[in-house]
């Protein structure tokens, strides 16, 4: 528990740009739900499977490699200074969330919760947009 740090809502964690997936015991639980957000995920590269067919995600299309724990600067600066690249990312990511999902029944989707993700997503655009404007003023007034 020393190690646990508090919880945060989905609303808070959107406020970011960039978001880290991490595998526990198991999958990565927030994989599928943050897959169709307007977010970029940072993640190891996936080692187990479910029906999101994680083993066939590709690094630099779907999510961004986080395989070397010591690299984080590296991939701070790298994300910074590649925007359009983050954006096809996060649009690739979205196209496979919803293609998957897509095949499944409507109330197989309202189990799933993921009628939430797209209440979640346009809400998300419009933090991100926030954000995005909220780091272009910290750049301009640090000048």
């Amino acid at each position: 528990e020393q190690y646990m740090g508090r919880r945060y809502h989905p609303h808070e964690i959107l406020a970011y740009k960039y978001i880290l997936s991490f595998e526990g015991n198991d999958v990565a639980k927030n994989l599928k739900w943050l897959m169709a957000q307007d977010v970029v995920i940072v993640m190891p590269t996936p080692t187990k499977e479910t029906w999101l067919m994680e083993g066939l995600l590709k690094p630099f299309v779907h999510y961004v490699p986080f395989d070397n724990v010591s690299s984080h600067a590296t991939l701070l600066g790298w994300l910074r200074s590649h925007d359009e690249e983050c954006r096809r990312i996060i649009d690739n990511a979205n196209a496979w969330v919803t293609q998957l999902v897509s095949r499944f029944d409507e109330p197989t989707q309202t189990l799933m919760n993921f009628g939430a993700l797209d209440r979640h997503h346009h809400s998300s655009r419009q933090r991100q947009a926030q954000y995005h404007s909220n780091v272009s003023r910290r750049s301009n007034s640090s000048r």
